[in-house]
C-alpha cells in the first residue's frame, strides 16, 4: 500500500502580492518617518483638543435637536458614553468621528 504526500497548493496573483508588500513597506516607512520626526523635534508635540466653544455647540445643538447623549451616541454609532466624554472634554474625537458628528448636528466643530 502506498501513501500519498498531499502538499497544499496556494495560488496567488503575483501582482497583488507585490502590491501588498509595497503597501506594507510604505506604511512602515511613513510610521518610521513620523516617529523619527517626533523623536528629533525640539518642541513638544501638542495633542489636539476640542475647543470649549465646540463642546458647547455640541451640547446646545444636541439639546436643540431634543436628543439625549445616549440617542446621539446611537445615531452616530459611537461606543457608549462617547458623547458624554466629548462634551465633558475627557475624550477627543477622531477626524472621522468629528465628521459624523458635524453631519448629524449640522454644525461646525473643530479641533484646536
Amino acid at each position: 500500500m502506498s501513501t500519498q504526500d498531499w502538499e497544499p497548493v496556494v495560488l496567488r496573483n503575483p501582482a497583488k502580492v507585490a502590491a501588498a508588500k509595497r503597501s506594507t513597506e510604505i506604511r512602515r516607512s511613513e510610521a518610521s518617518a513620523t516617529a523619527l520626526k517626533i523623536d528629533n523635534s525640539e518642541t513638544p508635540v501638542r495633542q489636539k483638543i476640542l475647543t470649549p466653544e465646540s463642546r458647547q455647540i455640541i451640547t446646545s445643538m444636541r439639546a436643540a435637536l431634543k436628543l439625549t447623549q445616549v440617542e446621539l451616541n446611537q445615531r452616530c454609532q459611537f461606543p457608549a458614553n462617547t458623547i458624554r466624554d466629548i462634551e465633558s472634554g475627557k475624550y477627543v474625537p477622531s477626524n472621522s468621528q468629528l465628521n459624523i458628528l458635524r453631519r448629524i448636528i449640522k454644525c461646525i466643530v473643530k479641533l484646536e
